[in-house]
């Protein structure tokens, strides 16, 4: 399913072309496992899995900044899922926030992989 393929770090790289790599320890993922993601320049980043409560609400916390992400899905149709993605940082502005073009690769994808009846 939709929340499956959003919690499992080797699914990452295929829709966030920023990132090259994704682990997560311990596996299944819970509140407090770390999420470590590498970019192509070789830099590491860490984020502690917040709130975790499937198969609705997965959210991540940097463990360097004060920036959060979170997935809240809906099933407003049997064969549809709602997808609300949010990022915000404690203080500040967000330096790159995300824009259409990785979520919209990932309904694509989500969409290609679904079973068509």
């Amino acid at each position: 399913g939709v929340f499956e393929y959003l919690i499992d770090p080797n699914h990452s790289p295929d829709w966030i072309e920023s990132f090259k790599e994704e682990s997560a320890e311990p596996w299944p993922p819970r509140v407090g496992t770390t999420y470590r993601n590498s970019n192509y320049e070789g830099q590491w980043s860490e984020y502690l899995v917040e709130a975790f409560k499937p198969p609705r609400h997965f959210g991540l916390a940097s463990v360097a900044t004060t920036y959060h992400v979170e997935y809240l899905l809906s099933s407003p149709s049997p064969r549809a899922t709602k997808l609300i993605y949010h990022e915000w940082v404690e203080e500040g502005e967000l330096d790159d926030p995300f824009t259409i073009e990785p979520l919209d690769k990932l309904r694509k994808i989500l969409e290609a992989a679904a079973p068509s009846k």
